[in-house]
């Protein structure tokens, strides 16, 4: 009697902990925060459309195409001219498109390869994502450990 209450605490208590250790989908990563300090970009079905968006870490420059129901963008981006005359190498670098609704929340994240080993590289991204009808909007995002010999710095620009 004691060894079956025992065992069903130790398999509750097992599901709890594994529940808790699950990881969240990228494309849930940021879900209803909110973009802020960054800009903007308001979706156009108009034909091909293209831009930059830049931080003082990054900038990306994009294209992008929205038909029917999907948005197709691609692009490059790089660290900023700070970055490229004061680190020699990038150790990690992640790089997000956020796809928003009217009031800038985040209703999808999409992860774009952006693998750089030298401060000086360019990336090249290219996607083509669903969009679910409250989507009106996209920015980027990142985060990333820049270095130089024993200097490390890390830097980020995330929803809030």
């Amino acid at each position: 009697m004691q060894t079956s209450f025992l065992s069903r605490i130790l398999s509750i208590v097992f599901l709890c902990t594994l529940m808790a250790c699950t990881p969240v989908p990228i494309s849930q990563l940021y879900h209803g925060k909110t973009i802020t300090d960054v800009q903007i970009i308001p979706l156009s079905g108009s034909g091909p459309q293209q831009g930059n968006w830049s931080t003082f870490d990054m900038v990306i420059d994009y294209q992008y195409q929205v038909e029917n129901d999907r948005l197709h963008i691609s692009g490059t981006g790089m660290l900023s001219q700070h970055y490229q005359l004061l680190y020699a190498a990038v150790r990690q670098l992640r790089v997000y498109l956020f796809l928003l609704d009217d009031s800038g929340r985040v209703k999808q994240t999409v992860p774009l390869s952006a693998f750089l080993s030298n401060a000086e590289d360019t990336f090249r991204f290219d996607q083509s994502v669903v969009l679910a009808p409250e989507i009106k909007a996209f920015s980027f995002g990142y985060s990333g450990y820049a270095y130089e010999n024993e200097d490390q710095f890390y830097f980020d620009q995330l929803p809030n």
